[in-house]
């Protein structure tokens, strides 16, 4: 379709998606766009490293999906702990 910009491209123009406007991916992309490299190395980068040493060690679920869901969480938690050890030391 000449002219004509969606997210999905030429699929989606045809209405064989659902209509997807593009509030959601540019939300995404700005947050990703405003995390600083040194917030990335200071605090994501430990809680990315625990938690894929303990997804390596423990997590044999045997199941892609399952693991998955096991590593966010654990990545979530890792860097909810980071966060607050950060907060503490700051005091």
């Amino acid at each position: 379709v000449r002219g004509c910009y969606h997210p999905y491209g030429k699929i989606a123009a045809f209405g064989w998606l659902p209509d997807v406007r593009l509030r959601s991916e540019a939300r995404m992309y700005t947050l990703i766009r405003s995390i600083t490299i040194r917030s990335l190395v200071v605090e994501q980068a430990p809680a990315l490293g625990v938690s894929l040493l303990i997804a390596e060690l423990f997590y044999k679920f045997h199941s892609f999906a399952l693991e998955a869901m096991a590593f966010l969480a654990t990545w979530f938690v890792a860097d909810g702990i980071v966060s607050f050890m950060r907060r503490m030391l700051q005091r």
